[in-house]
């Protein structure tokens, strides 16, 4: 149809040299340049569903009803799209697509020079897709928060799309996408359970070491800092707070044993939730006596007003 809409009598295949051999890339007719795969089919730029382009009834035609203007100038393809001629095809597009309509998709493809084709280093495109992908993701979503890592994401999702779409309207390449999307969501799905995972094992750790002095609230600070939790010795004003029972040895004298525990149980206890609710840090019991401290594992400033007051509530569970 090309060459005899340009009464041309022949197509030029367009090669490029493979080491020994030679690939064909395209070809040429009446001057125009026809991109298709090594075994010669071409990519059909279809412009939508079926009814994209005019059709004009055949007995229309015949009994002179159809009208001039739609014929004028126009390449005419003659078809069917009767279901009983078997002319129909499984299309992009469309499940019940005429096989004329493909052919006037092509057509109109390259008298617009718009054929899309896989560049022979598509494959390459896709590669340096899925790489980049696995990398910035793998760097960036153990390093942010769920929320900022999902809108990385989807902005990166966003930007592998529009250079898709970009390089399919301006460029005519077609890079498949299928392979870097499945990665990407597959990488953030792994990522953050694994991440959680991490998160919660580390939670339960620093509960069982420090949850029986600390309170929760400050366990859930110490998990949120991470690498910035150190032990090691360092140099920093404190608040240390003692306490003890005046006269315990006495007092113990005239109470059983169970009586003891049971009172000690009751002051321990009260003394522990009040140092925890004013985020202090137990550091150990000494028989009747209690250590706590502030600005160790969570800098603050001096506190000696918190630790005088609860010199007070222990004076006054004491006097109870």
């Amino acid at each position: 149809m090309i060459l005899a809409l340009f009464e041309e009598d022949q197509v030029t295949p367009l090669t490029e040299s493979d080491g020994d051999s030679a690939v064909l890339v395209a070809v040429d007719a009446a001057g125009i340049s026809i991109p298709v795969d090594n075994g010669g089919s071409v990519l059909v730029p279809y412009r939508g569903r079926q009814g994209s382009f005019p059709y004009v009834s055949a007995t229309d035609v015949i009994n002179g009803r159809a009208s001039a203007d739609v014929l004028e100038g126009a390449i005419v393809l003659v078809g069917t799209s009767a279901a009983g001629l078997l002319d129909l095809r499984v299309t992009p597009v469309g499940s019940r697509y005429a096989g004329v309509e493909v052919h006037a998709n092509i057509i109109a493809g390259i008298l617009d020079e718009q054929i899309n084709h896989r560049p022979d280093y598509t494959l390459g495109v896709e590669l340096l897709q899925v790489l980049l992908s696995g990398l910035l993701l793998s760097l960036l979503i153990p390093r942010t928060s769920v929320l900022v890592s999902g809108l990385l994401t989807l902005l990166w999702v966003g930007m592998l799309t529009g250079f898709n779409l970009y390089a399919w309207q301006s460029l005519q390449w077609v890079i498949p996408l299928g392979y870097s999307l499945f990665l990407v969501v597959l990488l953030y799905l792994f990522l953050q359970i694994t991440g959680y995972f991490f998160e919660t094992r580390n939670i339960r750790k620093l509960e069982g070491q420090f949850g029986q002095y600390i309170p929760p609230e400050v366990v859930a600070e110490l998990s949120e800092q991470g690498d910035a939790v150190q032990l090691s010795g360092e140099s920093r004003e404190m608040t240390v707070f003692f306490s003890d029972i005046r006269d315990f040895t006495s007092l113990s004298e005239q109470l059983t044993p169970q009586q003891l525990t049971r009172m000690m149980n009751i002051y321990l206890t009260a003394m522990t939730a009040e140092i925890h609710q004013r985020r202090g840090t137990v550091d150990k019991y000494i028989g009747d006596a209690v250590m706590a401290f502030w600005g160790l594992l969570l800098k603050m400033p001096p506190m000696p007003g918190t630790a005088c007051r609860q010199q007070w509530i222990c004076w006054m569970y004491c006097r109870s």
